[in-house]
C-alpha cells in the first residue's frame, strides 16, 4: 500500500502530536493500558459499523444509478446487464488508475502483509477509493463479495488511530486486527467469526492480552449494522429446517472432504483466470469481463446469483434440481475469477459462502434422490457445504464454522459445521498449502503465515537469535540445591545437562510443583529423575522457521540448541522471545 497524498502526511503528524499530548494525560489520570485500548476497540468497532451501512448504501445507489444510465438505452435484459457491468468495471478503472496509480494491494492479503512486514502500517487513502470502487464493482453486478472491503476499511480505521496515538507496531497490529474483526463481523452480523478471523487471518495469535479489544471491536461493529439492516442478512435462510440423526454425522463428514476439492478448484480456478488473462490488454479483458458475467448472470435469479451487497436466498437454491446448482457453482467460481481479472474490486469470502450454498445443496438433493428414505435436508446440507468452502478456502476453518453458526442462531448445527469446516480444511490444506489469500502473497514472493513472514523467518538461523548464556540445571544435583538457581532466574523451562555438558533433560516450572506436591519424593532426589528426558533440540545452522514450528508443536518455552550430532553438547537455548526479536530486527 502507498500514501499518495502529502496532506495526510502532513495532517498525521500534528494530529499525532495531539494523540501524544492525551495518551500522557490520560496516563496522568491513572488510566491503565487495558482501559484505554479497550475504549479505543470499540470505538474502531463503532466507527466500522457505521462504515459498513455507508458502504452498503453506496452499494445500493451504484446498483441504482449505473443501470439507470444503461436503462436509457432499452436493449434486453442480457444486453443491458452486460452494459450496466461494463460501465460499472470502466468507472472502477477510472478510481484504481487515477486514484492508488494501479496499486494491486488494499485486500486482505496486502492487510496481513502490513502486519507481517511493516509494523501494522495500512494507509487510508488508497484503501477509501478502493472502498468506492468496490461499491461500483457490486452496484454494477460484479461477483465479487462486500466483506473484503469493508475488512480492510476497518484495518486501515484501526492503523490511522494506532498511529494518531504512535503506538508501538504490537498495538498497532492489535488495532489493525480490531478494524478486521469488525469488518467481518459487521458484514454477516458475526461477531464470533470476526474475532475469529481476525485471529486466524491476520493477527495469527490467540494470545489472552490481543482477544479483549478484538471482542469489543467485533461486538460494537455487529450492534450497529444490525441496528442499520436489522434482519438483512448476506445469506437469506429458510426458518425451518431439520438436521437429522446423529448417525447422518458420516454423511456430512463425506460433505467436508468434497468440500475441501471444491474449495481447492475455487481456489485454483480463480487464479488460473488470472493467469490467462493475464496479457491480454486491459480494455479488452475488462469487455470480455463484462460480456461473459452479464450474458451467464442474467440467466439466473438474484435469489440464487446474489446482487449488490447480498448473497443468496437458501430457501429458493433448495428448490433448484442437483445439476443447476453443480453448474451454478460453477459458473460462480469462473465470474469471480473474471470480475477480479476484469479490474473488479471486491472480496472472494461471500462467493465461497455462495458456493458452498448451492454445492451443499446441490449433495442434499442428489442424496435425497438416491436415497429417499434417508430424509436428508438438503438446506442442513447446504449450511455445512458454506462451512466447508469457506474453511477449505480460506484456510481459517473457527472462521467458517462461527460464521454459519451465527447467520443460523441454531447450535444443533454444530457437530455437523465442525466436521464439514474441519475435514475441508485439511482437505484443501493438503491439495494446496496457500490459501486464497496467501497465494496473492505467494505470487509477489511473500510467504506469510500466522502474522510472520516466512520467508523472513527462513533467511535468518538459530545463531542470529540464540541465548548462549541460560541458566542451566546440572543432571544430578539435587532438588533442594537446585531452588535458589531456578528462583533467580527468569527463564520458565531449563536445559538439564551432564558434567560434561551434554544436554539430558528439560527441567520446568510444573516439573518443580509436581516435585514439591508430592510429599514421597525425597528432596535430595536428582533432577535427572525429575526432568522431562532430551528428545530434540535445534541447531545452530536451522533456520528460524524450524525452530518455531519445534516449539509450537511440542508447546515448549525454549528449545535447547545443541551440537547437529552426539553427542548433543549444548550450545545455548532459544524460545519466542529470541526469535521474534530478531525477525523484528530483520523485517526494520
Amino acid at each position: 500500500m502507498k500514501d499518495f497524498s502529502p496532506f495526510p502526511r502532513y495532517l498525521a503528524k500534528r494530529t499525532s502530536d495531539l494523540g501524544d499530548k492525551v495518551l500522557q494525560q490520560l496516563t496522568r489520570w491513572g488510566v491503565d493500558e487495558t482501559a484505554i485500548l479497550l475504549v479505543l476497540a470499540a470505538g474502531v468497532g463503532t466507527a466500522v459499523g457505521g462504515s459498513i451501512l455507508l458502504f452498503y448504501r453506496g452499494i445500493d445507489l451504484a446498483a441504482t444509478v449505473v443501470p439507470g444510465i444503461t436503462s436509457t438505452l432499452r436493449v434486453p435484459v442480457a444486453l443491458a446487464t452486460i452494459a450496466t457491468l461494463a460501465l460499472g468495471l470502466v468507472i472502477v478503472r477510472g478510481i484504481v488508475h487515477f486514484g492508488t496509480k494501479d496499486s494491486p494491494g488494499e485486500n486482505i492479503p496486502d492487510v496481513m502483509h502490513a502486519v507481517a512486514r511493516r509494523g501494522g502500517v495500512v494507509h487510508s487513502v488508497p484503501v477509501v477509493l478502493k472502498t468506492v470502487a468496490a461499491a461500483v464493482t457490486l452496484g454494477s453486478g460484479g461477483s465479487v463479495g462486500a466483506e473484503g472491503p469493508v475488512a480492510v476499511l476497518g484495518s486501515a480505521l484501526g492503523s490511522r488511530i494506532g498511529r494518531y496515538f504512535r503506538f508501538r507496531p504490537n498495538r498497532l497490529k492489535l488495532l489493525v486486527g480490531c478494524g478486521t474483526a469488525a469488518g467481518i463481523s459487521g458484514a454477516f452480523g458475526a461477531p464470533i467469526a470476526g474475532v475469529f478471523f481476525a485471529l486466524e487471518e491476520i493477527i495469527g495469535s490467540f494470545r489472552t492480552f490481543g482477544l479483549a479489544p478484538v471482542v469489543v471491536a467485533s461486538v460494537a461493529a455487529a450492534a450497529v449494522t444490525r441496528i442499520g439492516l436489522g434482519e438483512d442478512l448476506v445469506i437469506t435462510i429458510p426458518q425451518e429446517y431439520t438436521i437429522g440423526p446423529t448417525s447422518d454425522l458420516f454423511l456430512y463428514a463425506l460433505l467436508g472432504l468434497l468440500g475441501g476439492i471444491v474449495a481447492v478448484l475455487y481456489n485454483r480456478g480463480v487464479w488460473k483466470i488470472h493467469d490467462l488473462l493475464a496479457d491480454v490488454p486491459g480494455w479488452l479483458r475488462l469487455v470480455f469481463a463484462a460480456v461473459v458475467i452479464g450474458a451467464v448472470s442474467s440467466q439466473f435469479e438474484p435469489g440464487l446469483w446474489g446482487r449488490g451487497h447480498q448473497g443468496m436466498d437458501l430457501g429458493l437454491v433448495v428448490g433448484q434440481s442437483a445439476w443447476v446448482l453443480v453448474l451454478l457453482a460453477v459458473a460462480k467460481i469462473a465470474l469471480t475469477g473474471l470480475t477480479l481479472a476484469g479490474g473488479g474490486v471486491g472480496g472472494v469470502f461471500t462467493p465461497a459462502l455462495v458456493i458452498g450454498g448451492t454445492f451443499g445443496s446441490a449433495v442434499g438433493i442428489g442424496l435425497n434422490t438416491m436415497f429417499p428414505d434417508l430424509g436428508i435436508q438438503p438446506v442442513a446440507f447446504g449450511l455445512v457445504g458454506m462451512a466447508a468452502l469457506v474453511g477449505g478456502a480460506t484456510h481459517a476453518p473457527l472462521t467458517a464454522i462461527f460464521i454459519v453458526l451465527e447467520m443460523t442462531n441454531d447450535y444443533g448445527l454444530i457437530l455437523p459445521l465442525m466436521l464439514g469446516g474441519t475435514l475441508a480444511y485439511v482437505v484443501a490444506k493438503r491439495l494446496q498449502p496457500e490459501s486464497i489469500y496467501t497465494e496473492w502473497l505467494a505470487r509477489r514472493g511473500e510467504h506469510i503465515s500466522h502474522g510472520t513472514d516466512e520467508g523472513v523467518l527462513r533467511s535468518l538461523t538459530v545463531q542470529d537469535a540464540y541465548r548462549n548464556d541460560p541458566t542451566i540445571v546440572l543432571a544430578e544435583a539435587t532438588l533442594a540445591s537446585t531452588l535458589p538457581t531456578i528462583r533467580s532466574s527468569n527463564q520458565l523451562e531449563y536445559p538439564v545437562v551432564d558434567s560434561d555438558n551434554v544436554v539430558v533433560g528439560i527441567f520446568t516450572w510444573q516439573d518443580l510443583k509436581n516435585a514439591l506436591a508430592d510429599p514421597d519424593l525425597p528432596r535430595n532426589t536428582p533432577i535427572r529423575d525429575i526432568a522431562h528426558p532430551f528428545s530434540e533440540g535445534v541447531t545452530l545452522g536451522d533456520d528460524l522457521q524450524t525452530a518455531l514450528r519445534q516449539l509450537g508443536a511440542r508447546d515448549a518455552q525454549m528449545l535447547p540448541v545443541v551440537d547437529r550430532v552426539p553427542p548433543y553438547h549444548l550450545r545455548g537455548i532459544i524460545g519466542r522471545t529470541e526469535i521474534f526479536a530478531a525477525y523484528d530486527r530483520a523485517v526494520d
